[in-house]
């Protein structure tokens, strides 16, 4: 049986169309914009696969790249979490704080950038000047 030119390309267009969809949905789920895009869109059912920010090297410096290597990825899933949280100004610069068990200093410190609450490592200078003026 002969194959016509409209099904040849037709054929061709459906295993395009796969290949164009598994490529757009690798997209969406990396993408920046991924978890507001699944806020305001009530139909978006791709998982995001984004990185919250740890300042914590996604590859190792100096060195070549090694699969092999890789044993914990440095990637941190993002969480929402609500608290109540308390101001406090440092150096003319509003931070908060909130109580805490899950350190030995007994708080959880975040600085509030765009909208986003990004907690303060307790082993940072800026913590333990913000933990100072708490105490």
């Amino acid at each position: 049986m002969t194959v016509t030119t409209d099904e040849y390309m037709l054929e061709r267009m459906l295993a395009n169309q796969k290949l164009t969809e598994s490529f757009k949905n690798a997209v969406e789920e990396v993408s920046i914009e991924c978890e507001l895009v699944k806020e305001i869109n009530a139909n978006a059912t791709h998982t995001c696969r984004t990185c919250a920010p740890n300042n914590r090297s996604l590859y190792i410096r100096g060195r070549p790249f090694n699969v092999d290597e890789i044993q914990v990825s440095a990637c941190v899933k993002p969480t929402k979490k609500e608290v109540q949280l308390t101001m406090v100004a440092v150096d003319g610069e509003k931070y908060y704080w909130t109580p805490s068990r899950s350190n030995i200093y007994g708080y959880e410190v975040f600085s509030k950038a765009l909208g986003v609450f990004e907690k303060i490592a307790p082993g940072s200078p800026l913590f333990r000047r913000i933990v100072a003026q708490l105490l």
